[in-house]
């Protein structure tokens, strides 16, 4: 039946092979029939599909048809919209800035020449990071907004108005 392993607690090749054919179907009553169990077969699509083990091994299978078979289908794809004469030219761009990223070259940010390049801070001596805190702090204070002392009224008719008025 479809619960049996191997000795080991492997996959058994008929669990392979349906593994094999519901990724490339996604059919699992085609699957079951592909990988040549005998049965209901609802009931053993279930059992497998409710199996760790097949679960797992559907997922890797799929993994592994990403990073081989999609990923060369990607590539042409990316370049053939890259070489696409009658293509947009923003689809063109962006397709041969995908292809430099995905080879590992895409451009670098240029660096601003007044900052100087970041270290981590665990290297940082004490007197550089008080500096590191007394920048943030002024920054943080540029950008702080005046609170008025306000006198509230104890009216309960107002103060839920009042309470808006502080929101906003």
């Amino acid at each position: 039946m479809a619960k049996e392993l191997s000795a080991r607690g492997a996959l058994t090749a008929q669990q392979r092979a349906f593994i094999k054919a519901y990724v490339e179907t996604g059919d699992e009553k085609v699957s079951i029939v592909d990988a040549k169990y005998t049965g209901n077969a609802a009931v053993i699509a279930w059992e497998l599909l409710h199996n760790a083990q097949i679960v797992a091994g559907i997922q890797a299978e799929i993994s592994l048809r990403i990073r081989t078979k999609g990923a060369r289908l990607a590539q042409s794809v990316l370049m053939a919209a890259a070489e696409a004469k009658d293509a947009p030219w923003s689809t063109r761009v962006d397709a041969a800035k995908a292809l430099l990223d995905r080879a590992g070259m895409a451009a670098q940010r240029a660096r601003d020449p007044e900052k100087p390049p970041e270290r981590p801070l665990s290297e940082y001596s004490i007197d550089e990071l008080r500096g590191v805190v007394d920048r943030l702090e002024r920054e943080a204070a540029d950008h702080a907004k005046p609170v008025a002392a306000r006198r509230i009224n104890a009216n309960p008719d107002s103060i839920e108005a009042q309470a808006v008025d502080l929101i906003e």
